[in-house]
């Protein structure tokens, strides 16, 4: 009696943690939301850390950039991934080696149904159809999406106004544009999921100013350079390269003024659990500024 008992209470034990485990996976999937992967600067916020993209396996108590969290980067589910928060934690701490060995060596090599047996003959964690967590790459694209990136703040020289009120650039100079210097830097965003997680770095590439007067953007490498009174030339070009020249004057464009476009191009670039890495669509971030384009005469006179 005494070794059919301590049998029975071996099989048993594995349910008394998995039950309860199981209704508060539910529970827990049921309020789950998807928050935002708020873009941070890791170079001014030392907190600068991920936000939870997705749910199983809890909001960050399951990996990192500095905790994997056993996720290996591939697209298997995590037995653990069932359990939410600590639950996570303590299932991944407790299920043995044997067990992620087994999970490891047959999951996809046979129905799940018929794999879900072999786990629970062994007292492992079953895996859950549909279970499957998200793939780094796919958390990757998950805090992309999310990131919020600063928009070009739209300066130019000249930029006086008219007797009329509206602001200016004048025909045949140089026109320069920048953008706020402050903000031109690397943001980061990380989202993690079922033990896997993702960091995607966004790196601005370069400032493009489409003039309004139908003709392509132009573009340069850095923010811009500030134009500077007393110390730059009225008629100097930009030492950055981030200039245009209009041709002709707006006389003819609707309101008499042109409307430009900035653009920030931003590189996005990941790395994830089980050393994956790569890159992602770029993304832009824009602004308007509307002005006159004005010939150098009737500036003078008015």
């Amino acid at each position: 009696m005494t070794g059919r008992y301590t049998a029975t209470r071996i099989r048993l034990w594995p349910l008394a943690l998995i039950v309860p485990m199981l209704v508060l996976s539910v529970l827990y999937v049921v309020v789950a939301r998807f928050p935002r992967a708020y873009a941070c600067d890791p170079t001014a916020d030392p907190n600068c850390v991920g936000v939870s993209a997705s749910a199983p396996g809890g909001p960050g108590n399951s990996g990192g950039p500095s905790d994997p969290g056993g996720g290996g980067g591939t697209s298997k589910p995590d037995p653990c991934a069932t359990y939410p928060g600590q639950l996570y934690t303590y299932c991944k701490n407790n299920v043995g080696t044997m067990c992620l060995d087994l999970y490891n060596q047959f999951y996809n090599t046979m129905p799940i149904d018929q794999f879900n047996q072999l786990m629970a003959a062994n007292s492992c964690p079953t895996v859950p159809v549909g279970a499957v967590p998200p793939s780094p790459a796919t958390l990757a694209q998950q805090a992309a999406d999310s990131m919020l990136l600063p928009v070009p703040t739209p300066e130019r020289y000249p930029s006086a106004t008219l007797k009329d009120g509206r602001p200016y650039t004048v025909v045949g100079s140089y026109t320069w544009y920048w953008t706020d210097a402050s903000k031109w830097k690397s943001y980061t965003a990380t989202a993690s999921a079922g033990g896997n997680w993702a960091t995607v770095t966004a790196e601005p590439v370069s400032l493009s100013f489409a003039p309004g007067d139908g003709n392509a953007a132009v573009s340069c490498a850095g923010p811009g350079s500030v134009w500077r009174q007393g110390v730059d030339g009225p008629w100097d070009p930009s030492p950055s390269g981030c200039q245009y020249r209009y041709a002709h004057s707006s006389i003819h464009e609707p309101n008499q003024e042109v409307t430009a476009t900035y653009t920030i191009t931003w590189q996005l670039t990941w790395t994830g659990s089980g050393n994956t890495s790569g890159t992602l669509t770029a993304k832009t971030t824009q602004a308007t500024a509307t002005f006159a384009v004005a010939e150098v005469e009737s500036v003078v006179t008015h």
